[in-house]
Parts: C-alpha cells; structure tokens; sequence
C-alpha cells in the first residue's frame, strides 16, 4: 500500500490554516504575519529538540515565543473585526481549559 507522509498537528491545524489566512492578506507581509507564522515554526522546531533533551525551562521559553508569535496574528484579526473571533492564548488558559473540560464532561452526561 501507499503511505503519504506525516503532517503534524502543529502543521496541519496551526500553520496550514494560518497561512490561508495571511494568503487572503494582501499586506500579511507588512503586518508581520508572515514572519510571525515562521517565528512560530522555528519555535515549535526547538521545543521538539528541546524536549527530547529533557530541558524544560528552555522548552517553555520556547513555548512562550510561539504562543507570542500567534497571537500577534490573532490580535491584528481581532482589532479588525466588528467582534472579535479569537481568544489570545493568555495566563487565563488553566482556567478556560478547566471550563472546557467540565462543559464537555456535562455535555455527555446530559
């Protein structure tokens, strides 16, 4: 049989759709999304080296550029928008994430 090649995650659910949104962006470019999107890359790239070495901290620091680099996209979406689509990835994300998990968990105990 044939077998394609692995897309990640990161790939296939952050980076594809970001880059769809800045190719609808005539000035992605000049608003750094392009850049962005590579800071995030290069980000997750380390983390991935970073992890498998077992060097938390600077994996987390890594985390924190990738998780800024995103959200310099979300944020210019949001400021255009009449309401704004996205939620930025903050220090609030324990709690939402806790949110998350009971309203999914309530949803299947309906």
């Amino acid at each position: 049989g044939t077998q394609g090649a692995y897309v990640s995650p990161l790939e296939s659910e952050i980076v594809f759709p970001l880059n769809q949104l800045s190719s609808a962006n005539v000035e992605a470019d000049e608003d750094g999304w392009l850049t962005a999107i590579t800071d995030f890359q290069v980000a997750m790239s380390d983390i991935s080296d970073l992890v498998g070495s077992a060097e938390w901290v600077d994996a987390m620091k890594g985390w924190k550029r990738g998780k800024e680099a995103l959200n310099r996209i979300l944020k210019d979406i949001n400021d255009r928008a009449d309401k704004p689509p996205f939620v930025l990835m903050d220090d609030s994300y324990k709690e939402r994430k806790e949110a998350y998990i009971q309203k999914k968990k309530d949803m299947l105990n309906f």
